[in-house]
């Protein structure tokens, strides 16, 4: 086991209270772009639900 996972890194502990917990705000800002980019790039909106089963025409 390292330093960091045994809990004894005071300098990293310093830099979390005085800059924020940056690795942590990257995992989540990141895990946000992938809901978004899902979305974005969900090509049944576009074509009316074909190909998933769901039967509706172009008006």
């Amino acid at each position: 086991m390292n330093a960091a996972e045994e809990g004894n890194s005071p300098i990293y502990d310093r830099l979390i209270a005085e800059r924020g917990d940056v690795v942590a705000d990257v995992a989540r800002s990141a895990e946000r772009l992938c809901r978004e980019t899902a979305e974005a790039v969900d090509f049944g909106a576009v074509t009316g639900g074909w190909g998933r089963g769901i039967t509706r025409y172009p008006a």
